[in-house]
């Protein structure tokens, strides 16, 4: 029979041995390369141990020897704990480590689990605990000289007010946390901040400095071989490609940085690879791999109770829903998105789920309440100074006026301002489809070679950034232009290869279905049959031309 104290040294022994365990494997997997599979085989074996231990030490607290294992627990697992557990699982070791930290004076340590509780309460939806924890760890560092905490807080601000659309906020974080890293000679935090740097550079548009951010964040992370690193780089090298609509650069990156991830067992980057690939596998017209890209990516975030992720899983699948014309399926993926965003606080991403709840309520023909989900998103843009967003929801208030209240003055005024705003976002989407829209108007009020100008504009934009969906939509628009100006046959022609190209949305294939019975009814049989015959087997490269072509003449 084991005495008390015998039973006391025993546990302590065990959790002592398997906290070193836990940080031989850390080391591995920090190592990169072949060690990483070491390192995961190790936390594999030795993993149910090592939470015994933690969790004896974790109810321990009154002793000082327990007390400072539970404490060194989540510092020693950092680099593996991620990999293992949910948000809510990694907090079991955060909370009892910060009691602990707070309990032995350690004002290091507790600023570390101060941050990494910031990070847990961010990624759970709870934005208010996530900054307090981190304006605690700030205050708290900078009074002990702690520079290390100092810029890890400010990383982590960083990546709060980014995505919360607080741009100046979220760059002078950056360029701190940078600053002190590079002072520091710590260059994995400097791999770190370069990427922060990066991503406020994105949100405003800067792409040229993004890039060269994101590339320098890449090259550091190699030169460390530090294989989570290159992974999360190029995840965000890839997110700015689709920012600027170069979906098949994005492809190449997203599918690299899967790779990496998967090899890790990294949950949070295997989710997020996930979603991203659907996105342009729904920019290819490929709606059936993009929706079951965006079902992995939800079923992985909720069940790493990551809120974030599940808000734009949720959003990816209504967007699908949308394309394929299941409007009110859409709208309620929106509406959950929508919910965890304002629970988050994050306005960024508020903004843009106002104007996509505004277009599905408009593709419905709920003008009324589109309407006001515009107003919103004009009214929070602005306030956030977020172009693309503003210039959409502009669009969607020329919409209503021009389709609904028939006020294609106001229309035409709403259109050339969010042209405007679209331009100088360098939002090369929103400029086509305004334009596009501009056409359209110019068209309605007589103008055909305004319509005709404005129409090939919005087509070459589309065309420059590869999105096959929307040169599409353009090409149907040239359609309902040959119809309106007398020349069916050429508007059949458009209407049938509209109908029949696989990335065509939906609606788009509707419309082009209704017209072309109208026009297949003022056409002969023999006229009839040889634009079928002319259209057969074209490739979108082809029809691309013709139409500038038959624009010149």
């Amino acid at each position: 029979m084991f005495t008390p104290q015998e039973l006391y040294e025993a546990r302590y022994y065990h959790a002592q041995h398997y906290m070193e365990q836990l940080q031989v494997a850390s080391t591995l997997y920090r190592e990169g390369g072949c060690y990483i599979g070491q390192a995961l085989d190790k936390l594999e074996q030795d993993w149910q141990q090592i939470e015994q231990g933690q969790a004896w030490t974790a109810s321990s607290l009154a002793d000082a020897g327990a007390a400072w294992l539970c404490c060194q627990f989540p510092s020693v697992g950092a680099d593996l704990l991620h990999l293992r557990y949910s948000v809510s699982d990694q907090m079991r070791w955060l909370e009892p480590a910060l009691k602990a930290a707070r309990q032995l004076g350690e004002a290091q340590a507790e600023c570390d689990h101060l941050c990494k509780i910031g990070k847990a309460c961010w990624a759970a939806g709870e934005a208010g605990l996530a900054v307090d924890h981190l304006q605690q760890a700030l205050i708290l560092a900078e009074s002990i000289d702690y520079d290390v905490g100092v810029a890890l807080a400010h990383y982590h601000l960083c990546e709060i007010a980014a995505r919360q659309a607080r741009a100046g906020a979220a760059r002078q974080h950056a360029q701190k946390s940078l600053e002190i890293f590079e002072q520091l000679d710590d260059r994995k935090g400097y791999a770190d901040a370069l990427l922060a740097l990066g991503f406020v550079d994105a949100m405003e548009s800067y792409y040229a400095a993004a890039d060269r951010h994101y590339q320098q964040s890449l090259a550091a992370y190699h030169e460390l071989d530090h294989q989570e690193g290159e992974a999360t780089a190029l995840a965000h090298l890839g997110n700015m490609a689709i920012s600027q609509r170069d979906f098949a650069l994005a492809q190449r990156y997203f599918s690299a940085s899967h790779a990496i991830y998967r090899q890790l067992g990294h949950q949070t980057g295997i989710a997020l690879t996930f979603n991203r690939l659907g996105v342009v596998a729904a920019s290819f017209g490929d709606f059936r791999t993009a929706r079951e890209r965006f079902e992995e990516s939800l079923e992985v975030y909720a069940r790493i109770g990551h809120q974030y992720g599940v808000a734009e899983s949720h959003q990816k699948v209504g967007e699908i829903d949308q394309y394929t014309g299941n409007f009110e399926q859409a709208a309620e993926r929106y509406q959950q998105a929508l919910a965890i965003h304002r629970s988050m606080h994050n306005r960024y991403h508020i903004a843009h789920m106002l104007v996509i709840l505004g277009n599905v309520m408009l593709n419905q023909n709920k003008f009324e309440e589109a309407k006001e989900w515009y107003k919103q998103g004009v009214e929070l843009s602005r306030e956030i100074d977020r172009k693309t967003t503003l210039a959409t929801s502009l669009k969607g208030l020329g919409q209503i006026a021009v389709h609904h209240e028939r006020n294609l003055a106001e229309g035409q005024q709403f259109f050339e301002e969010a042209l405007a705003e679209a331009q100088a976002g360098n939002d090369l989407w929103v400029v086509a489809d305004t334009l596009d829209e501009l056409g359209q108007l110019a068209l309605k009020m007589g103008k055909s070679d305004v319509a005709k100008q404005r129409l090939l504009e919005a087509l070459n934009a589309a065309y420059s950034i590869e999105a096959a969906s929307l040169v599409l939509n353009h090409i149907a628009s040239f359609a309902d232009y040959w119809a309106a100006v007398g020349q069916p046959a050429r508007a059949l022609e458009l209407a049938h290869f509209v109908r029949g190209y696989p990335a065509s949305l939906e609606c788009t294939k509707e419309d082009m279905q209704t017209l072309a019975a109208q026009l297949e009814a003022e056409l002969s049989p023999a006229a009839v049959a040889q634009t079928a015959e002319r259209v057969e087997a074209k490739p979108l490269d082809v029809i691309v031309e013709e139409l500038r072509a038959a624009v010149r003449d």
